[in-house]
């Protein structure tokens, strides 16, 4: 039998991270974890678990732009954020979320993009 999860009880030893990882949390187990940790990151952006549950159901539970669902990623969807206000506009998933922070936030380059896109599609 495992040590028991010091904030759910569990004690399953398959629900644990091998190794001692989370001995700075008492052993806790993945979900609990995980949990801490989503928690922690939703904080630092400002947000509650709730404000995020909010936000995906007013979109469906898609990504903002491409609308796919969260169902058929591995990881959450991304609090997307304006980088000078630090506002947040929607969940995105990873790959809009970097298409946006890699343009720097720059919708003529955007734009620049897709009609260069575009272009080459016309013309193969």
């Amino acid at each position: 039998m495992h040590k028991p999860c010091s904030r759910c009880g569990q004690t399953d030893a398959a629900q644990f991270y091998n190794g001692d990882i989370t001995k700075h949390r008492s052993m806790w187990c993945k979900r609990c974890h995980k949990d801490y940790i989503y928690n922690l990151r939703l904080s630092r952006v400002g947000m509650t678990l709730e404000d995020y549950a909010r936000m995906a159901n007013a979109q469906d539970n898609k990504c903002a732009i491409c609308k796919r669902d969260q169902s058929i990623f591995t990881r959450s969807l991304h609090i997307d954020h304006n980088h000078r206000t630090g506002k947040h506009r929607a969940i995105l998933c990873s790959r809009c979320n970097q298409t946006i922070g890699r343009s720097e936030d720059n919708p003529q380059l955007l734009r620049d993009i897709a009609d260069y896109i575009e272009k080459w599609q016309v013309a193969q």
